[in-house]
C-alpha cells in the first residue's frame, strides 16, 4: 500500500491547535484582508484629490482670450491683407516673456506650408505673431493686432476655404499655452477678396 500522508497539528501559544491546512487558510484569509485594505486606501486617496488653497490656485499663470475679430483689404506699406485682433487676460504672469502667434490652415486642418522665409513657424509654416511681457498681474490687454499681407499665404489662383488660430504662450513654454477656436474664412486669390465668417464650429 501507498504511504498516507498525515495532518499535523501545531499549538497555538494561547493553547489551541490547529492543522497545517487550516492554518494555511487564515493566513490566505489574511493576506486577502490587507490587500483589501491597501486597495481601499488607494481607492479613497483617487476619489479624493488634493485640492490646492485658494489663494495657490489665484497664483496660478494664466490666459484667457476674451474675443476675436478681423479686418479685411487692410493695407500696410503697400501690401493688401488681414488685420487680426484680439483681446485678453493673463495672470501671474508679469515680467515673464511671452508671444501672441496667428496660424494660417487649409479647411481640412493641414498647415499652410511657407516658401519665402517672411512670415512663419521655425518648422516653415505660415504664421504671424509678436512678443510681450506683462507688467502686472492681473494684465489686460485691450486689442492686440496681427498683419499678414495676402501674398504670403503662397496659394495659387482659385478660391479657398481656409482657418486660422490664435495661440498664446511663454516664450519658455514652461508656464502656460492656450489656442483660440479656430475661425474659417474664403479667400480668392484672383481677386483678393475675403470673406470672414464664424468661428468653426467645434
Amino acid at each position: 500500500m501507498g504511504h498516507l500522508g498525515s495532518v499535523k497539528e501545531r499549538p497555538f501559544p494561547w493553547g489551541i491547535t490547529m492543522t497545517d491546512e487550516r492554518l494555511k487558510f487564515l493566513s490566505w484569509r489574511a493576506a486577502m484582508i490587507i490587500v483589501s485594505f491597501a486597495i481601499g486606501a488607494c481607492e479613497k486617496q483617487v476619489d479624493k484629490p488634493v485640492t490646492p488653497p485658494l489663494n495657490a490656485q489665484l497664483r496660478l499663470p494664466g490666459v484667457s482670450i476674451e474675443n476675436i475679430w478681423e479686418e479685411s483689404n487692410i493695407t500696410v506699406n503697400g501690401q493688401p491683407g488681414l488685420r487680426i485682433h484680439a483681446r485678453f487676460r493673463t495672470n501671474n504672469l508679469q515680467n515673464v516673456e511671452c508671444h501672441i502667434a496667428a496660424y494660417f490652415l487649409f479647411d481640412n486642418g493641414e498647415q499652410i506650408k511657407d516658401y519665402n522665409g517672411a512670415y512663419k513657424t521655425t518648422d516653415n509654416f505660415v504664421a504671424v505673431g509678436k512678443d510681450f511681457t506683462p507688467g502686472l498681474s492681473p494684465s489686460v490687454y485691450p486689442d492686440v493686432d496681427l498683419f499678414i499681407p495676402y501674398d504670403e499665404l503662397n496659394l495659387q489662383a482659385g478660391n479657398y476655404r481656409l482657418r486660422y488660430l490664435l495661440r498664446i504662450f511663454d516664450k519658455d513654454l514652461r508656464r502656460v499655452s492656450q489656442f483660440s477656436e479656430p475661425r474659417e474664412f474664403s479667400y480668392d486669390v484672383q481677386s483678393a477678396n475675403w470673406e470672414l465668417n464664424r468661428p468653426t464650429e467645434q
